[in-house]
C-alpha cells in the first residue's frame, strides 16, 4: 500500500499537472482574443472588399480557433492518467518483484486491428487503445491488459462493439472455445455451434468438435470467478495458442484519476493489482 508521504508526492503531481493544464489553456485563449481583435482591427480598418484582407482576417482567426483546440491536449487526462499509472506500476513493481510495464495510447493500425481480431470475439473494427500494462504470467507467458474500445462505422454512425479491459495472454492451453455473455463468435470463414447456453454465460465450440476436459475446466473458472455482481459483459476465446479475454466492468475504476484521498489511491492500486494478478487463473 501506499504511505500518507507518496501519496502526498503524487497527488502534489497531480496538482501540478491540473495547474499547468488552466495555465496553458488561459493562456492560448488570450492569444486567441488578441489574434481575434487583431484580425477584425485589420478588417475594419481596412478595404472590406479587399479579398486578401478577407482572407488575412479568416487565416488569422482560423489560427486562433486551431491554438484553442489544440491546447486542450497539451496537458490531457491522458497525461495524468499516464503519470499515476507509471506511478502504481514501479509501487507493484518494487513491492512484488516483477517487471510490469506501462504505456499510453495506441494508433490504431491494421496491425492492431489484426491482433484482435484472431480472436473472433468482435466484429473487424478500428481498435482505440487508452492505455496497456503488460507482463509475464506465473507460467512465465506473456499478457498484455488493454482498456480499450472496438468501434465500425459506416460514414454516417459508429457502432461500440466494446468498451472495456481486453486481455491477449499467451497460452499452453490447446483447445478452440468460446465462452460469452453477449453476441455470437466472429470467426472467419469458421462455424461455431451453442453448446450450452444459461442466463449469464453461452458457450462455443466449432462445428467439428465436442466439449474436453480443458473446456470443461475453463467453463469452470469462468463461471466461478466472474460473476454477474461484478461484471456486465464477460467474452473468452481459447484459440491459436492464445487467450483472448475481454471484461466490461459494472463500475469500472480503470478510468480513475480524481483520487481525492490516500484510501482511493490504495482502491486504484488493489484494482490494478488483481487485473495484473488474473492471467494466472488460466494456465494453473
Amino acid at each position: 500500500m501506499f504511505t500518507q508521504e507518496k501519496y502526498e508526492s503524487i497527488q502534489k503531481e497531480l496538482n501540478r499537472l491540473t495547474a499547468q493544464k488552466i495555465k496553458v489553456t488561459r493562456l492560448v485563449f488570450y492569444i486567441y482574443l488578441l489574434v481575434l481583435l487583431l484580425g477584425l482591427t485589420i478588417y475594419l480598418l481596412s478595404n472590406q472588399d479587399d479579398l486578401l484582407v478577407i482572407l488575412i482576417t479568416g487565416i488569422l482567426i482560423g489560427l486562433g480557433i486551431l491554438g484553442l483546440v489544440f491546447s486542450k491536449f497539451l496537458i490531457s487526462k491522458q497525461t495524468m492518467s499516464d503519470y499515476l499509472y507509471h506511478e502504481i506500476i514501479e509501487h507493484i513493481n518494487l513491492d512484488s518483484g516483477m517487471f510490469y510495464k506501462y504505456s499510453g495510447k495506441e494508433k490504431n493500425t491494421k496491425e492492431q486491428i489484426d491482433k484482435f481480431y484472431e480472436g473472433g470475439l468482435f466484429p473487424r473494427a478500428a481498435v482505440f487503445v487508452i492505455n496497456n500494462m503488460s507482463g509475464f504470467n506465473a507460467e512465465q507467458l506473456k499478457f498484455e491488459c488493454f482498456n480499450l474500445k472496438i468501434i465500425s462505422s459506416n460514414g454516417n454512425t459508429s457502432t461500440i462493439h466494446f468498451d472495456g479491459i481486453y486481455y491477449l495472454m499467451e497460452t499452453h492451453l490447446t483447445t478452440d472455445l468460446q465462452l460469452r455473455t453477449k453476441g455470437k463468435p466472429n470467426v472467419k470463414g469458421e462455424k461455431y455451434q451453442l453448446i450450452n447456453e444459461n442466463e449469464y454465460m453461452s458457450v462455443y465450440k466449432p462445428e467439428t468438435e465436442n466439449l474436453n476436459d480443458v473446456d470443461e475446466n475453463i467453463i469452470k473458472k469462468v463461471k466461478s470467478y466472474f460473476t454477474d455482481e461484478t461484471y456486465k459483459n464477460v467474452y473468452l476465446s481459447v484459440k491459436n495458442g492464445h487467450i483472448h479475454f475481454a471484461l466490461k466492468y459494472k463500475h469500472s475504476l480503470i478510468d480513475k484519476i480524481n483520487i481525492k484521498n490516500i484510501d482511493q489511491l490504495n482502491q486504484l492500486l488493489v484494482y490494478i493489482n488483481k487485473s495484473l494478478e488474473l492471467p494466472n487463473l488460466f494456465d494453473e
